[in-house]
């Protein structure tokens, strides 16, 4: 099934978690070309991410395929509203 959605930062700094699924996918993800700021992506062990625990990924960075679950993969920004794009590659 093809799966591609959109995940936000509202808040620089507040991360958020990627979605609700519990079982592992494939994705290619990217960060949005407008984003301002750095992205960053992966989970420190407490339900959160940050610049120095995650995986940095920036606008310019070309598309990179994850084995991700949603539920425990959380997002941060360096600059608000900005925001990683998703796409199932399974």
């Amino acid at each position: 099934m093809a799966k591609s959605f959109r995940v936000a930062v509202a808040t620089a700094g507040t991360a958020v978690v990627m979605g609700v699924d519990t079982v592992p996918h494939r994705y290619w993800v990217r960060a949005e070309a407008d984003n301002t700021g750095s992205m960053w992506i992966g989970n420190d062990g407490v339900g959160d991410v940050s610049a120095t625990t995650g995986l940095c990924i920036a606008k310019t960075d070309p598309p990179i395929v994850m084995l991700l679950q949603e539920n425990v993969t959380w997002i941060d920004a360096g600059t608000s509203t900005d925001g990683l794009t998703f796409m199932r590659a399974d």
